[in-house]
C-alpha cells in the first residue's frame, strides 16, 4: 500500500506548479488581511544613499518609462518569489512629470497603506518605500506615445479605482499594479504584450514581461550592495 502511494506522487514540475499556486492562494489571502509585514516598516520613508540619487533627477528617464521596485511586506517577498524571472522586483508604477518633478502613479491595498487603490506619489518617495533601494526603470523599446500614457494615467488616477484584491483581470473597476499599468497602455493604444500566468484558469500578469529584452530595455537599475541603511 505504501508503495502504490508512492508511486502516484506527482513528477517534480506538477510540485513545482502546486507550490506555485497554493502560494498564489496564500498571497491573494494575505494581501486580504495584511497582518504580515517583513523586512522593514511599511510607510516609513527610508534615507536614499548617495549613489542611488541620481535616480531621481537624472534626465535619462522619461514619461511613460515604468518603474519597479521591491517591497517591504511579506506579500512583496511572496510575489517576487512567485515570479521568478522578475529580478526580485514586486511593485511597478508608470513614471509621469507632474509640478515640476517626477512622481510615479501606481495602485496599492489600502490594508498595506494608509490608502486604497490609484495614486500618485513622488519619485523619491517611491524609492525610499523600496526594500533595499532596489529599483529598475524599464522603457518600451516599441515607439509609443507617451502623451497618450500620462493622459490615460492620470484618466485611471482621477477614476479613483481601488486596489484590485481578487486580481481578477476580467474586471477592470478594480486594478493591482501590473494590471493598471496594462490598462494604461491598451488605452495608449499599445497592442495587450504582457506575458501571463494563470492557475486553475485564472490569467494573472507576470512580471516577466518588463524583463523580455525584446519588449523593454533598462534605463536604470540598482542592485542591493551589502547592508544599505534602512
Amino acid at each position: 500500500m505504501a508503495s502504490g502511494w508512492f508511486t502516484s506522487l506527482p513528477s517534480k514540475g506538477n510540485i513545482r506548479k502546486i507550490v506555485r499556486y497554493l502560494t498564489l492562494v496564500f498571497l491573494t489571502g494575505l494581501i486580504g488581511s495584511a497582518r504580515l509585514q517583513t523586512g522593514g516598516t511599511p510607510g516609513a520613508l527610508h534615507p536614499i544613499p548617495d549613489e542611488y540619487r541620481v535616480v531621481c533627477d537624472t534626465l535619462l528617464i522619461q514619461e511613460g518609462d515604468v518603474i519597479l521596485r521591491r517591497g517591504w511586506a511579506l506579500a512583496s517577498d511572496l510575489i517576487a518569489r512567485f515570479f521568478g524571472h522578475s529580478s526580485g522586483m514586486s511593485h511597478c508604477g508608470i513614471v509621469v512629470h507632474h509640478q515640476s518633478r517626477w512622481q510615479v502613479i501606481h495602485t496599492i491595498s489600502g490594508l498595506i497603506s494608509d490608502q486604497d487603490g490609484i495614486r500618485i506619489t513622488p519619485l523619491t518617495d517611491f524609492i525610499r518605500e523600496a526594500a533595499g533601494h532596489q529599483i529598475t526603470v524599464k522603457r518600451l523599446r516599441a515607439d509609443f506615445d507617451s502623451l497618450a500614457v500620462r493622459s490615460h494615467s492620470f484618466r485611471y488616477l482621477q477614476m479613483e479605482i481601488p486596489f484590485d484584491h481578487a486580481f481578477d483581470l476580467e474586471n477592470n473597476s478594480r486594478l493591482y499594479c501590473t494590471e493598471l499599468i496594462r490598462e494604461v497602455f491598451i488605452a495608449a493604444g499599445l497592442p495587450d504584450f504582457f506575458h501571463y500566468d494563470s492557475f486553475a484558469g485564472k490569467p494573472i500578469l507576470d512580471f516577466s514581461t518588463f524583463f523580455d529584452q525584446t519588449l523593454f530595455l533598462t534605463v536604470i537599475q540598482t542592485e542591493q550592495k551589502g547592508s544599505l541603511p534602512n
